[in-house]
Formats: C-alpha cells, structure tokens, sequence
C-alpha cells in the first residue's frame, strides 16, 4: 500500500459531474511522480441481444487508475482554416494493470467472500502479456485518429502495489476549440479549449469492460501538465530563489511568464492573456470514475491592429462627414450658392458605404448574439449619426439635424474608450504576472 505520506486528490461529489478547477501557475519539463488511490471497483453489466429479449452473457465492468501526463510544446495558427489553433504537445499515459491490494479487491463480493480464486489473467482473460492495456483518446468530443495522435513507444514497467505500469507515449497535434469569452470592439478574448477524454476500452470476447480512472496529485500540479522548457534556455544559469531576496520573486515570476510565453507562443493572430492554462477535471458521481478534463487558455486578439485598420479609417470617415456638413452650413449662412442636395447626398453615401465595409469585422462572430449587445449599439449610433448627416437643407429647410448628426458621430468614439477600460479591468483579473 502507499505510505500514509502521500497525499491523494480527493473528489467532491456534489452532481452528477462536478468540476474541479486549479489554474497552474508554474511549469517545467519533469517525469511526473506516479500518485495513486485506492478506489479500484468492478461492476456487472448484462449484454443483450438487439434482436432478442434473453440475456446473451454478463459483462463485467472494471476501473483502472491512469495516471495521464500532458506537456504542452508550441500553440500556432491552423494554416488550413483561417483564426483557428493548433497544439502541439506530449502525452504519457500510465496504465496501472493492479497490484495485490486492487486484485483482492475484485476478487470479493458484497458479502466479503472470495469471488474465484483465479491468477490475474483471469481478470483479463485477453490481455496478458504481450498485450498491453491502452485506452484511445478524444478531443473535444471527437475520436482521435493518426493525425491527432501518434504512439511513439510503448513501456511495461513493474510498480510496488500496482502490477504492471503501461507507460504509452504520444506526440499529438489537435485543434483548439475558440468561443468568445469578452466581445467589445475593437477588444475580443476568447477561450482556447481542449477537452481531454479517455475511452471505454471493451475487450476482443465482449466480456470486460474497463474504465480508465484518471488520477492527479492534490498539490503537485506539474505531474500532470507542464510546459516544455525552452532549448535556448539550457545555456542560461539557474538562480537559486533561497539566495535571492524577497523582493525579486515579482522579477522571477515575470521572467518565468516571459519565457513561457516565448516557448509556446507560435500564433501570428493571437496573444495569451496568460500563458498558464486553468485545468478543470471532470468526475461522474453515477459511475465513481473521473474519464475526462479541459485545459483551457485565454487568448486575445491583437487591439492595437484593430485600431490600425478600423478605428483610424472611422475617425477619418468621421472627420469627411463633419467637413461634409459645415461646408453646407457654412454656405447657408455666408449666402453663398447652396449645395446642391445631389451633391450633398452622393457625399453621403459615400461615407456610409466605407461604414458598410468595417461591418463583418466590427460585429464578429459568435455563437450567441444579442439585440443589446455594445457592439451593435455601437453600430447602430454610427448608422444614426450618418442618416441624421445625410438630411440636405433643401429636404428638412434646416441644418440641425445634420449637425447633431455629425457631432453624434464623434460621441460614438466613446465606445471604443469605455470598451478599452473594459477590457483592461477584465484583462487585469486574468492575466499573470509578466504576461
């Protein structure tokens, strides 16, 4: 049995999935330590014939603790499909096959008698040793195939309490889920999800079904995901954060962001309001076994781009429509010979169908929309403001309204500002130090 040193994560069964959430907020490249629990069940089920209403044979259900460890390496642009992610990283997946704790364990009823006496083979009457147990993976509710993963070894190694360890390694590439998180132009943070999932694995005689039970380390957050540690970085010396005061540990968190950061950030598109991901696990209370977990980044769009390529040609769309509109007035007032309304209107239109181009980027896409949003009531000042500008003298025999409009046009800026505040106040309470 494990020394009574070792702590354990325990679940909290409240529903029937309740998550677990830690955000990681160190990383390195380590062997992750293998941490166990006891919680090794069996359940009988019963196979039926889809044809036919007697039961064919029994099928035992089994659970095997998998201890899963995933090292992140590079996030980059899908150069197949445009604003979309994909990462690249390492998985070792330990399958532990039971010790003599766990085989005494199936080996009794409720009753606390002896179910058989068999070897344990007989618990896995197909797998033995030239087969070892390894359980498929799916991402984001999708079967992985060779493109998504690719075994690169396999290790059978001997532990004290648990049997045999299959020790899988794979190299995966897989795509990153994206859903906004905060929407207000010209600022947009989304999430990048990747929901992690092991399979149900039934044998070769339909028999035995086994349930992969990930198990995690309630402190130690680095034996179940890391960020691999930069090759340029092995050259620099390590400091020793005991000699060094406690006034630089701000210093080292931000160098230690820093060059997180620089590791995985492959993305031309987006920016990492932090590079530590929030890893939730998920635990189905019906069944007693944890299958699945989520990592999840937070990933920002490049604002000061946006400003480059919309705000600017606004504020200059702007300041076209305010000259548009004083050369009127000013006109009236001198007694010059008035704009003609056609000239006026075409100067109009023209400024409205610039509008029109800036629109797909300004209302973006989501999965959700709503009426109300700020983005559209951004949109529809603008659209207000413009109509209001259009109105020549000779139609509305004045040019106030024509005036609100254009000044209406300069208060809508006040969107992008309040916007800005927004999004720093939000970014503040997500982002790491240094990041």
């Amino acid at each position: 049995r494990p020394s009574s040193s070792v702590q354990y994560f325990q679940y909290v069964r409240t529903t029937d999935w309740m998550a677990t959430e830690c955000s990681l907020d160190l990383f390195c490249c380590v062997r992750p330590s293998i941490i166990i629990h006891n919680n090794y069940t069996c359940h009988t089920y019963h196979r039926y014939d889809s044809n036919k209403t007697s039961k064919m044979q029994a099928v035992d259900e089994r659970q095997l603790d998998v201890h899963n460890f995933f090292m992140i390496k590079h996030i980059l642009d899908d150069k197949e499909a445009k604003n979309e992610l994909i990462l690249i990283g390492t998985m070792v997946q330990h399958v532990f096959r039971g010790g003599d704790h766990h085989m005494q364990q199936q080996r009794m009823d409720d009753t606390g008698h002896s179910k058989d006496s068999g070897s344990e083979d007989s618990l896995f009457p197909v797998h033995r040793e030239d087969a070892p147990i390894m359980f498929n993976y799916r991402f984001n509710d999708q079967t992985a195939d060779k493109k998504n993963v690719d075994l690169r070894r396999t290790e059978i190694h001997e532990t004290r309490d648990l049997g045999k360890d299959y020790r899988h390694t794979f190299q995966i590439k897989v795509p990153l889920e994206l859903e906004v998180e905060f929407d207000a132009f010209p600022f947009k943070v989304q999430s990048a999800t990747l929901m992690i999932e092991l399979s149900t694995f039934t044998s070769e005689d339909h028999k035995t079904r086994l349930r992969p039970n990930i198990i995690v380390h309630r402190t130690e957050k680095r034996t179940m995901l890391g960020i691999q540690k930069d090759p340029k970085a092995k050259g620099k010396k390590k400091r020793d954060p005991a000699s060094e005061p406690f006034v630089n540990l701000i210093s080292r968190e931000k160098a230690l962001c820093r060059e997180a950061i620089e590791k995985i950030d492959k993305s031309y598109v987006y920016d990492f309001v932090s590079p530590f991901p929030n890893v939730t696990y998920l635990y189905d209370s019906k069944k007693n076994y944890c299958p699945k977990y989520s990592v999840q980044f937070l990933m920002v769009e490049d604002g000061m781009q946006k400003f480059m390529e919309i705000v600017f040609p606004i504020f200059l769309i702007a300041a076209m429509n305010h000259l548009n509109v004083r050369n009127a007035v000013l006109a009236i007032e001198k007694g010059l010979e008035e704009v003609e309304a056609v000239d006026y209107l075409n100067n109009s239109a023209t400024l409205a169908l610039a509008i029109v181009v800036f629109l797909p980027t300004m209302i973006g896409s989501s999965r959700f929309h709503s009426v109300l949003q700020v983005n559209n009531l951004y949109i529809a000042t603008i659209f207000v403001s413009l109509t209001l500008s259009a109105l020549p003298h000779s139609v509305v025999d004045t040019m106030i309204p024509a005036q609100v409009g254009a000044y209406l046009f300069w208060a809508s800026f006040l969107f992008p500002i309040v916007n800005g505040i927004r999004f720093l106040i939000y970014i503040r309470g997500h982002q790491a130090p240094g990041a």
